[in-house]
């Protein structure tokens, strides 16, 4: 009987999982995400730094875990160290960002925003 509940609850949850989208950062080499350099993704991801290598970055915001609300835009900054640093260069899309010209100084760093 307790299997069949675990079982259960189990199934209950595969549809509300599968709808949910993770966070993406992930990093290319090119200004044009076509050849790949790095990249991450996660439900739980936080800043993100750019490599030195990397030209172009491919977003999505990806949904928040605590209230079932998509993130909002990722946020772009000048600088890099363990946590975005320095000039918060603006707000960025979802797709292909090109780092070196989406805005006048490159973006090194970006952070997602999580909602209220």
């Amino acid at each position: 009987m307790q299997l069949t509940h675990i079982l259960v609850a189990l199934m209950a949850t595969v549809p509300f999982a599968s709808a949910l989208t993770r966070a993406k950062a992930n990093e290319y080499k090119d200004s044009h995400c076509k050849t790949w350099n790095y990249g991450h993704n996660s439900f739980f991801l936080g800043d993100t730094t750019m490599a030195d290598n990397t030209h172009s970055v491919y977003l999505t915001r990806g949904d928040n875990l605590q209230n079932a609300r998509k993130n909002g835009p990722w946020l772009a900054f000048a600088s890099k160290g363990v946590i975005c640093e320095g000039e918060q260069l603006g707000e960025l899309p979802d797709g292909c960002v090109n780092l070196d010209t989406h805005f006048k100084k490159r973006i090194r760093c970006l952070r997602p925003q999580f909602p209220k």
